[in-house]
């Protein structure tokens, strides 16, 4: 089986080769004093975390979020290893329980209104990130069901947006309705075994602007969630896999996405 390229989609923040904009959250707690522990991670560093063998990404790049009037869950535990630190010293730790590459040092909890499988809350220096799933520390692919379990999307949201690949422009919209049929015929997808040939495939349907983010906004009023279609190739990413939708999909949606304009990405994306 080939390496997997971490696919964009889910909450999946930029991996390590591309830059990404530090948020002005993390500005500010490198600004603090030395003596406390800061939430900064180098630029280009995808934000992400260790929890129960699985891998969550900071949602939005380690966006800081007012959490301040919810009561959090259980304490989890501490983000103890720094992976950037590690790196530095070629001790790698990226692969160990409660290693971070951000937030280091942050208490993590479960969020009152998700399963722990599927989000978490770190706090750290009085700020709130949010993190979800996105993969397996082994980097065995996660089961679609597993996913669709824990985050109940398929029962709770509340909407979806079809936007073009990079996702500054909505095609079309989904009510609650049909955004929860759409994700329980999703969440059968299977696990895709991918060959080099497929990912060529995927990097010419990007390039050609056949790919199509979905938005799924859940219950609470948190951030949206994010997956993306290949539909003219059968494929879906969730998290850090891609999955081959079940050909039910195609019947039900193939005219939706057969009307959709396809917009050719810029060439320094």
């Amino acid at each position: 089986m080939e390496n997997k390229p971490v696919s964009r989609s889910i909450a999946v923040e930029p991996t390590a080769e591309e830059d990404t904009p530090v948020s002005s959250s993390t500005e500010e707690n490198t600004q603090q004093s030395q003596s406390q522990l800061s939430a900064d991670a180098p630029v280009g560093m995808r934000k992400f975390l260790n929890y129960n063998d699985f891998r969550y990404a900071f949602v939005e790049d380690g966006k800081s979020f007012d959490f301040s009037s919810l009561t959090l869950g259980d304490e989890l535990g501490t983000l103890e290893y720094d992976i950037v630190a590690g790196m530095a010293s070629g001790q790698s730790v990226s692969d160990k329980e409660f290693s971070a590459s951000f937030a280091v040092g942050g208490k993590l909890y479960a969020h009152p209104d998700y399963d722990p499988a599927f989000r978490l809350i770190v706090k750290l220096d009085d700020q709130y990130y949010l993190a979800e799933l996105v993969g397996k520390t082994d980097n065995t692919t996660i089961e679609p069901d597993y996913f669709f379990e824990h985050s109940k999307l398929s029962t709770t949201a509340t909407g979806c947006d079809i936007l073009n690949h990079i996702g500054n422009t909505t095609f079309s919209s989904l009510d609650s309705e049909d955004a929860k049929a759409m994700l329980e015929i999703i969440s059968t997808s299977t696990a895709a075994e991918l060959a080099s040939s497929d990912y060529e495939q995927i990097a010419s349907a990007q390039s050609e602007g056949k790919s199509y983010q979905l938005h799924v906004t859940p219950a609470q009023t948190t951030p949206i969630t994010r997956c993306t279609f290949l539909p003219e190739l059968g494929l879906i990413s969730i998290g850090d896999d891609y999955y081959r939708l079940p050909d039910s999909f195609s019947q039900s949606y193939s005219e939706l996405f057969s009307s959709l304009p396809t917009q050719t990405p810029p060439l320094n994306l």
